[in-house]
């Protein structure tokens, strides 16, 4: 994919988030960018995902 479209598909799910009220932090649009350039899987995004979740879950427990 090129950088281009990659930037329209980020700008396009971005731009759906905020219809909802929600907003894509530069983290998340790099994490997104680096999943569409094959850096690393959209599952090992997630997994990252869930991993700070559960941190974030014990500290306030």
């Amino acid at each position: 994919m090129i950088d281009q479209q990659m930037e329209t598909h980020i700008k396009e799910a971005s731009s759906s988030l905020e219809v909802e009220g929600l907003y894509m932090t530069d983290v998340e649009k790099d994490n997104l960018r680096k999943v569409l350039s094959g850096e690393f899987s959209f599952s090992d995004l997630v997994s990252r995902y869930v991993t700070d979740a559960k941190k974030l879950g014990r500290k306030y427990a």
